[in-house]
C-alpha cells in the first residue's frame, strides 16, 4: 500500500512540476497554457487518488470518486485542443467538435461532483474502494476518451511520413504512451470495477511517466520544453530588424522584440 501511495505523490508531483515548467517557459503560447491546464488535471487526479488510500469512510471515499471528475473528464478535451494548437492544425474539421466537448463537460462535471448520476456509491475491496457506476458515467467516458481517441487518429497519420528524426521519435513517444494509458486506464480504471473487482488506477502515472518521456525525447533531440512556437520565438528576438508574423487573412498573429 505504501509503494501505491508513493507513485500516487509521484504522478502529481511529475504532472505540476512539467505543467509549472511549460507556464515559466512561454505562458503567452495558447499550446503552452493548454499543455499545462492538462498536466494539471492529471495532478489533481493523482492527489484524488492518493487520498482514497488513505483510511475513509464510505461517504468520504464517494466524495472523492466525484471530485475526481474535475480531474480526468477534462483531459481528453484538453489533450485535443492543446494537439490542435501546437501543430497550427485548429482548422482541422475534428476542432469543430470542441465546443461540443467542452459544453458537455461543463454540464457533466457539476452532475458527477454533486448526484449521484455518475458515481452511485462505492464498496471496500482489500485495496481500497471500488466505485459503482451510474449510467451517466458512460456519458463522461465518452467525453473524455472520445476526443483522446479522435486525436490519436490523426496522430497516426504521421507514423507513415518522413518526418526529422527528432520529431518522429516524439510523435511515437506521444502516440504510444498516451494509446497506452487510455487501454490500461480503461481497464484497470472502468472494466475491473464493473466486474466486481479492486483496482488499482493506473493512468495519472502513465501520463506523468509520458510527460517524462517527452522532456527527455525534446532535451535529447536539442529542446527544452514542448512548444516548437517558443523556440521559434527566441529565435526571432535575436534579430536586431523588426519582424512581423501575418496570416493569411492579414491579421497580425505576431511580433518581435526589435519591432516593438
Amino acid at each position: 500500500m505504501t509503494l501505491i501511495v508513493i507513485i500516487k505523490l509521484f504522478a502529481a508531483i511529475v504532472s505540476v512540476a512539467l505543467g509549472a515548467g511549460i507556464l515559466a517557459r512561454d505562458h503567452g503560447l495558447k499550446a503552452n497554457r493548454l499543455i499545462a491546464a492538462f498536466l494539471f488535471c492529471n495532478a489533481f487526479w493523482a492527489v484524488t487518488e492518493f487520498f482514497l488510500f488513505q483510511p475513509q469512510d464510505s461517504h468520504s471515499a464517494l466524495l472523492l470518486f466525484r471530485v475526481m471528475a474535475l480531474g480526468w473528464v477534462p483531459l481528453g478535451v484538453l489533450c485535443m485542443h492543446a494537439s490542435l494548437a501546437l501543430s497550427a492544425m485548429e482548422d482541422h474539421p475534428i476542432a469543430r467538435t470542441m465546443p461540443i466537448f467542452y459544453a458537455g463537460c461543463a454540464v457533466v462535471i457539476p452532475l458527477a461532483v454533486s448526484t449521484d448520476l455518475v458515481f452511485a456509491g462505492v464498496e471496500p475491496t482489500e485495496i481500497g474502494w471500488r466505485p459503482i457506476f451510474a449510467p451517466g458515467f458512460a456519458l463522461a467516458y465518452g467525453l473524455m476518451a472520445t476526443p483522446l481517441v479522435m486525436i490519436l487518429a490523426c496522430w497516426r497519420r504521421t507514423m507513415t511520413l518522413r518526418e526529422p528524426r527528432g520529431q518522429l521519435q516524439l510523435a511515437r513517444v506521444v502516440f504510444f504512451g498516451l494509446s497506452a494509458s487510455l487501454v490500461v486506464g480503461t481497464i484497470t480504471a472502468v472494466v475491473l470495477p464493473t466486474l466486481g473487482f479492486g483496482a488499482v488506477g493506473v493512468t495519472p502515472t502513465l501520463v506523468g511517466l509520458v510527460g517524462l518521456a517527452v522532456n527527455r525525447t525534446l532535451r535529447r533531440y536539442g529542446h527544452t520544453l514542448i512548444s516548437p512556437d517558443a523556440c521559434a520565438r527566441e529565435i526571432l528576438d535575436t534579430l536586431e530588424d523588426g519582424v512581423v508574423l501575418i496570416a493569411a487573412d492579414g491579421r497580425i498573429r505576431d511580433v518581435n522584440r526589435a519591432f516593438v
